[in-house]
């Protein structure tokens, strides 16, 4: 995104910077000023099946259970964090945020390579989320910053499981016997 924004807006600097949105406030944090503040907001649980465990087919033979993995989209928050001076400014990389995830919503290894070297995901979607006045009105008062030009992204779908296998070993039904 940094270098999209290079590219598209002609400056050398990069604009976007993760920061707790809180924090910097509570700080008065002067070095993220005049730019595009990135903040995790949420983390949310998907829900894809009704059943817990799966059966893995084991090469020699019979089954284990395994606990299917947690499936859960990241909401994430861009806000300019720009002096009242340079609002405008601010919007512009707004709007550029929106054209980069507009042109690219759907991340791969095959057009960002580095993804499952960095993140060891194979893909991912991101999305626009539209939140209504009140809903905004709530996450602006549980980040306790003063509202800001903002836009919220959805991430997903990032799934999280441990790969150990520690699943109960359970023997393949060779014979059905009828009484």
């Amino acid at each position: 995104l940094n270098t999209y924004i290079k590219a598209r807006a002609g400056v050398d600097e990069g604009k976007v910077v993760l920061a707790n949105l809180g924090e910097l406030f509570a700080a008065k944090e002067r070095q993220a000023e005049n730019k595009l503040i990135v903040s995790l907001v949420d983390i949310a649980k998907e829900e894809w099946s009704h059943t817990n465990q799966e059966y893995v087919p084991q090469p020699n033979g019979g089954y284990i259970t395994r606990n299917q993995p947690v499936t859960c989209s990241v909401y994430i928050l861009f806000s300019a964090y720009f002096k009242t001076e340079h609002v405008l400014e601010g919007l512009k990389y707004l709007s550029l945020v929106i054209a980069f995830f507009q042109s690219k919503n759907y991340f791969n290894t095959q057009n960002t390579p580095l993804l499952q070297q960095w993140m060891h995901l194979d893909n991912l979607s991101v999305e626009l989320v539209d939140l209504g006045y009140q809903e905004k009105r709530a996450l602006w008062h549980r980040i306790g910053a003063p509202y800001m030009p903002s836009v919220l992204y959805k991430v997903g779908t990032i799934s999280i499981e441990d790969t150990e296998d520690t699943g109960v070993k359970i023997p393949e039904i060779k014979d059905v016997m009828i009484q």
